[in-house]
């Protein structure tokens, strides 16, 4: 495959990353495999972002394109009008923060078009890697983002993914395929690339390559960031059981969006629909299926401990 492909496209949503947006320009376009064009929308941003996409974009015509932006959409948002605006038949996602390895791309693609052999045409497909940790000034702080957040990519089902998402959208390269299966984001979607993964899972393939493609930036302003997990990750479900994003919350926010999953494809047989729709017997039997559970064992305990009082009441 050629340096210049013209089916691989990158879409980058913005909103006052000027910290260290040019840098992250500059290791998209020095990718081994350079895409055709980068989309960039930017959500508003009050600070210098939208300075360094116009000059970006003068620098580079024609390769750079800015969408309009005539409103804030959210990331979620952000992400939709990009994904609505692409056209090459494999994309990548980008966050305006992080660092490129040169080869990033290349590899995500070899992995994707061996699969695109394997699979029936328009099946969806999702290629995903791990990332390494770095502070704000660049300096590492851990070889993975995985181990870091004790994350197992292995739980890649759809019931695994109903309830925990695995997938980085900015370590992510997907198919056209899996883009019209998305769009339109339902208003449940609980994060992007949560949503995107749960379509792969659900009805094509998600597919995972155990090493670090590029440098995730760590810093107060993650949209999401890393929060690890641990004692004082089990200790703060607790303590936020009842409150407006608590736990119980969180995992309601994962039903709705399982729903939202069954109401666009027809009934997906996630065991977190079974049990919202069971009886506190049927909900039990769920349970001890196992089909619901989470990476890590705190995790899992405080999961078993929310589903145990929700038996009753549901979630």
């Amino acid at each position: 495959m050629s340096a210049e492909v013209p089916n691989l496209e990158v879409v980058l949503a913005t909103w006052n990353g000027a910290s260290h947006l040019h840098e992250l320009l500059l290791s998209i376009r020095a990718q081994s495999l350079k895409p055709t064009r980068l989309l960039v929308r930017d959500d508003g941003s009050t600070d210098h972002t939208r300075e360094i996409i116009k000059e970006s974009a003068n620098r580079w015509p024609g390769w750079l394109i800015e969408l309009p932006a005539k409103s804030r959409l959210g990331s979620n948002g952000n992400f939709e009008a990009l994904l609505s605006e692409s056209r090459a038949p494999f994309v990548a996602l980008a966050d305006q923060d992080d660092r490129w390895d040169p080869n990033k791309l290349k590899i995500l693609m070899d992995t994707m078009l061996a699969a695109t052999a394997l699979h029936p045409a328009h099946t969806p497909l999702l290629v995903y890697s791990d990332l390494r940790l770095i502070d704000a000034e660049g300096l590492p702080l851990g070889p993975s983002f995985l181990h870091y957040q004790r994350l197992n990519p292995r739980h890649n089902s759809p019931n695994a993914l109903s309830l925990q998402n695995v997938v980085t959208g900015c370590a992510s390269l997907i198919n056209r395929s899996l883009i019209e299966m998305a769009l339109p984001l339902p208003e449940q979607v609980v994060q992007h690339d949560h949503w995107l993964a749960l379509i792969a899972a659900c009805k094509g393939q998600v597919l995972f390559i155990d090493q670090p493609l590029l440098s995730y930036r760590l810093h107060e302003a993650n949209a999401v960031g890393a929060i690890g997990t641990g004692r004082a990750y089990f200790l703060e479900r607790l303590q936020s059981w009842g409150r407006e994003h608590g736990p119980r919350q969180r995992l309601r926010n994962c039903l709705h969006q399982a729903q939202a999953l069954n109401k666009r494809f027809g009934e997906q047989d996630l065991a977190i629909t079974q049990f919202q729709a069971g009886t506190p017997l049927q909900r039990l039997f769920v349970i001890a299926t196992g089909k619901l559970h989470k990476s890590g064992f705190t995790r899992q305990l405080a999961l078993l401990i929310l589903l145990l009082r929700s038996l009753i009441s549901g979630l």
